[in-house]
């Protein structure tokens, strides 16, 4: 069902991050090397897209409304933008 998240934008992220001009693909990188690539238009087009809090260790993962679950990172450790 429906659930609640806490954490930052990822929009916002990658603003002030300064995404370079022509940049097309953000992979998404979990802590047991597990990879997911998506279209980084995708993710401008979402306002509701986040990183946020999972689980008790305080792991970050990745909430992307209307993806499949696999983009959904778990133990997120980085963020590529290429």
């Amino acid at each position: 069902g429906p659930t609640e998240f806490t954490g930052v934008l990822l929009n916002d992220l990658l603003a002030e991050a300064g995404v370079q001009s022509g940049a097309t693909t953000l992979t998404l990188t979990a802590s047991d090397g597990y990879t997911y690539d998506l279209e980084l238009a995708v993710i401008q087009e979402c306002s509701d897209c986040m990183i946020t809090f999972a689980g008790e260790a305080g792991d970050y993962m990745c909430a992307i409304p209307g993806q499949s679950g696999k983009a959904w990172v778990k133990g997120l450790v980085s963020i590529e933008v290429k």
